[in-house]
């Protein structure tokens, strides 16, 4: 029996084996529900779309354990690619750095604000950076969990 007007949604894989329109029309109900104060939705997913389109907030679960809690902006914001003309020993064990490439000159970040600061105190140029997919990220998130 459903509530008449529930303020908390509990939502387990709701888009799993839900046609195309329908699923939109989900999704539009959602963030509907969510237009009002003091709504909230919680869904379990393995569906990095529906997070995207509907999460403020993320909590990555590997094996029943919390591996991260963020909100999702501040992941799109904070974890990048980076390209750099050289790439210091120094740099490569940096808590900022999550993975690097000597063959590419590429580093992800999960904190590229700092990371550049740190970059720059090593004289160390960045020619150019771009944002990580969420799925990328998730990606990182669970194997470093392990």
């Amino acid at each position: 029996m459903m509530a008449y007007t529930p303020q908390l949604l509990l939502l387990d894989e709701p888009f799993s084996g839900v046609d195309l329109i329908s699923k939109q029309k989900m999704q539009a109900d959602l963030l509907d529900f969510m237009e009002n104060p003091g709504h909230a939705i919680i869904i379990s997913t393995h569906q990095q779309e529906e997070i995207s389109t509907l999460a403020d907030h993320i909590w990555i679960m590997d094996r029943g354990k919390i591996v991260a809690k963020t909100e999702k902006d501040i992941l799109s914001q904070k974890w990048m690619r980076m390209w750099v003309e050289k790439l210091p020993e120094e740099i490569k064990h940096h808590p900022y750095v999550v993975d690097f490439s000597e063959t590419a000159s590429t580093i992800v970040t999960n904190n590229f604000e700092e990371l550049e600061e740190v970059l720059q105190q090593y004289h160390v140029k960045t020619t150019h950076h771009h944002r990580l997919e969420l799925n990328e990220i998730l990606a990182y998130l669970l194997e470093k969990g392990k």
